[in-house]
C-alpha cells in the first residue's frame, strides 16, 4: 500500500473495502481505480516497485485488492495469485519448504492433476517427498503414522 493510499485504509469496514488500497483521487482523474485491461505493463527500470507483468500479482488491480485485502484483515499486507494453483503451491511450499529435509506430505492419492504433478515432480526436485493414501482409511494408514517427518498440516485441494 503505497502513502498515498493508507489515509484512504482508515475508517468502518464498508469505507476500507470499498477505498482501501487506492490512491486518493486528483483532480481531472478517476474517483475509483480503473480496470487495467492488459496483461504487460511497460514502464522504466526502477529498483522497486516496478509494474510489469499481470501474473507477477503487480498489475495495478491487483495491488488496489491487496490494499483493499489487508486493510479489511488487518494486515500489514496481503497478496493475490494469478491461480488457484498458484495459492495452493505457495501455502506448501510455505510450511513444507521452510525445512524441506525434514519434510514429508502425506496426501489422498486422489487429487487435482496439477497438485498431482506438485507432489510426484517438483517437490521431489526439492527434497520434499509425498506418501499417497487411500483417502477413505487415511487416519488409520500405518506407513502415514510411521513417518516420522510427518508435519501436521492438513491441505485439502478440490477444484471447484
Amino acid at each position: 500500500m503505497t502513502s498515498e493510499s493508507k489515509g484512504r485504509a482508515r475508517g468502518g469496514l464498508s469505507t476500507r473495502a470499498v477505498h482501501a488500497g487506492e490512491a486518493e483521487p486528483r483532480p481531472g482523474e478517476s474517483v475509483v481505480t480503473p480496470v487495467a485491461q492488459t496483461s504487460t505493463f511497460y514502464s522504466e527500470p526502477v529498483p522497486e516497485g516496478e509494474v510489469l507483468y499481470t501474473r507477477y500479482g503487480t498489475n495495478p488491480n491487483h495491488l488496489v485488492v491487496q490494499g483493499k485485502l489487508a486493510a479489511l484483515e488487518g494486515a500489514e499486507a496481503a497478496l493475490v495469485l494469478a491461480s488457484g494453483m498458484a495459492a495452493e503451491s505457495m501455502a506448501i511450499l510455505a510450511f513444507a519448504g521452510a525445512a524441506p529435509s525434514r519434510s514429508h506430505i502425506v496426501a489422498q492419492a486422489e487429487l487435482y492433476g496439477g497438485t498431482l504433478t506438485l507432489f510426484k515432480h517438483d517437490l521431489p526436485a526439492l527434497g520434499i517427498e509425498t506418501t499417497f493414501v487411500d483417502s477413505d482409511d487415511a487416519c488409520s494408514t500405518p506407513s502415514s503414522r510411521s513417518t516420522p517427518q510427518c508435519a501436521s498440516r492438513t491441505f485439502r485441494a478440490s477444484p471447484g
